[in-house]
């Protein structure tokens, strides 16, 4: 698998936020170097990860309609996207919060919070270890 490493690797993010959606895009594609597809929804979500093969998903937790934890489950119950590993991204800093997006089965939590350039370096740590 260590030619696999070399390929760009694709993430989906599904954010409601227009803005975050730009900031996070430019971050990911410009310092990171992944490609990455954006959904403004859950819906869309779904089906963009439903069509397109992903290393990962950066899902955001709250978002009108349908929230990231529904979008989880729904992943999850899908043969066609069950294996995509999901990386939620949240506002919310609470322990407890962090700790049952985890034991839910998310590969890890990110802080909205932190600088973009963190962010970018997270995720490519993240994918170095899924």
């Amino acid at each position: 698998m260590e030619g696999s490493k070399a390929t760009t690797r694709r993430i989906l993010l599904i954010d409601d936020s227009e803005d975050l959606r730009e900031i996070y895009y430019v971050t990911l594609s410009a310092i990171a170097g992944l490609e990455v597809l954006l959904a403004d929804s859950g819906q869309a979500g779904l089906s963009i990860a439903q069509q397109e093969r992903l290393d990962a998903i950066l899902l955001d937790v709250i978002m009108p309609d349908m929230d990231g934890v529904v979008v989880f489950h729904q992943l999850k119950s899908n043969p066609a996207t069950q294996t995509i590993p999901v990386i939620f991204i949240t506002a919310r800093t609470h322990a407890e919060d962090r700790q049952h997006l985890l034991s839910i089965g998310g590969k890890a939590v990110i802080s909205k919070a932190c600088k973009p350039q963190q962010l970018a370096m997270q995720v490519v740590d993240l994918l170095n270890e899924i």
